[in-house]
């Protein structure tokens, strides 16, 4: 372009930004400004004029940035960048003083294919598990409890870019028909149960959405209509899902929209919604487990289920006949040293002496419907939610609880549900 065209907006002294070895880095009053960018975690800039008509440069490395163009040093920062990024020039001055909202891409890094479809064979053991394929090829069944992974040759555990601790596959692993570069599984809550969400992001050559069309005509492919599941194909995203007896693999390719921005790969999640009913199953407080006292908490409310994430949820307690369960209840067992929570199939028991005391937690509605949440506060500072339902819905419980439990019970500073 001629220097003509590489007219840039006047500065302001509202923020400052450079370029300092591999970080841009962004100086401001306003607080959405301020920002470090390394270079070398960038995946795509785009030009974007606001709402207000003011042209910002939005930055994404993991984290969103944005960055006005009047800030100052701006010009020097954008200069020094395009020296080492090659960026769409035409697009940034074409729109860089226009007053309506848009946004426009001006630079993306391109990733090779990081996924590839087999032809020559056909598998059909999507529903059994992952196949890491080293020299030594290991197959890994999706039943497989999250800390036998720390025995398979072939794996590690790094911290992600949002800081949780993720396994990581060092060679390809191939599902049913795929092959994925790049797998991840999450952290559990529990280690003793499967891994619960698999994830990656899979580029083409182009980093376009021919990626999400070619795993989704591979998967409907090999899964056919009856667990094949069209989520939506819109102009802003597209997603289809697939059922592999409990296995559930959901592929999404996100385009430019209002609120979003294309990534330029196709995610594929895949979680594990099995049930695993031995989890549920607490035989040594089934054979040990006492009733000496109660109390019913007479109101509509809920309390999680969740086993696969919290250890302490069991099902099916004998001694709490039928009756006894159709309302939420608080029981003692003082042989036991241990309180009980129940409603209707799930309960939970804590050590009484663990707990150091408890709250009643509630919301104002606001945005949101607020609520009420009967906390259990234990003696390594860490709290549990026990039972939940309307604002206020357990107050009067305060004295009850404390007379069954003899534990202090208080009512903590109310909020409203923003």
């Amino acid at each position: 372009m001629s220097n003509y065209n590489r007219i840039f907006p006047k500065e302001t002294t509202e923020g400052h930004v450079s370029l300092i070895g591999n970080l841009i880095i962004t100086k401001s009053n306003n607080s959405l400004y301020e920002s470090e960018i390394d270079i070398h975690q960038l995946l795509y800039i785009y030009i974007v004029v606001d709402r207000d008509g003011r042209s910002l440069l939005f930055f994404f490395d993991h984290y969103q940035h944005w960055i006005p163009t009047d800030f100052t040093g701006f010009r020097k920062m954008y200069e020094d960048l395009s020296n080492l990024l090659v960026i769409n020039e035409v697009i940034l001055f074409q729109n860089i003083f226009k007053k309506e909202k848009l946004k426009k891409l001006i630079w993306r890094k391109l990733i090779s294919s990081n996924y590839q479809l087999i032809s020559d064979k056909v598998n059909h053991d999507y529903t059994k598990g992952i196949e890491i394929q080293s020299d030594n090829i290991t197959f890994i069944d999706w039943d497989t409890i999250a800390k036998s992974y720390k025995n398979i040759e072939g794996i590690h555990y790094e911290q992600s870019p949002y800081d949780q601790t993720i396994t990581k596959f060092n060679y390809p692993v191939r599902i049913g028909n795929v092959i994925l570069n790049e797998l991840t599984a999450f952290e559990n809550k529990r280690d003793d149960v499967p891994i619960l969400h698999f994830y990656t992001q899979c580029y083409n050559d182009d980093s376009s959405d021919k990626s999400y069309f070619e795993l989704r005509d591979q998967l409907i492919q090999d899964f056919g209509d009856k667990e094949s599941y069209l989520g939506y194909e819109r102009d802003d995203q597209k997603c289809y899902s697939f059922n592999a007896e409990g296995m559930t693999i959901s592929i999404v390719y996100t385009y430019d929209s209002e609120y979003g921005f294309e990534g330029g790969y196709t995610s594929i999640e895949i979680k594990n919604k099995r049930e695993y009913p031995e989890l549920l199953i607490d035989s040594e407080y089934e054979k040990k487990g006492q009733i000496d006292d109660y109390l019913y908490i007479d109101e509509e409310i809920e309390t999680s289920s969740n086993y696969k994430f919290n250890p302490r949820i069991k099902q099916k307690f004998s001694k709490l006949n039928a009756n006894m369960i159709n309302k939420p209840i608080i029981w003692m067992d003082i042989k036991n040293d241990s309180i009980g929570f129940a409603y209707k199939k799930y309960y939970q028991v804590f050590k009484r002496s663990q707990i150091k005391s408890f709250s009643i937690q509630n919301v104002l509605p606001a945005k949101g419907s607020g609520g009420g949440y009967l906390q259990i506060n234990l003696s390594d500072n860490s709290y549990t939610n026990i039972f939940s339902g309307k604002c206020h819905i357990f107050d009067e419980y305060v004295k009850k609880i404390s007379g069954l439990t003899g534990i202090q019970v208080s009512i903590a500073e109310e909020y409203y549900d923003s």
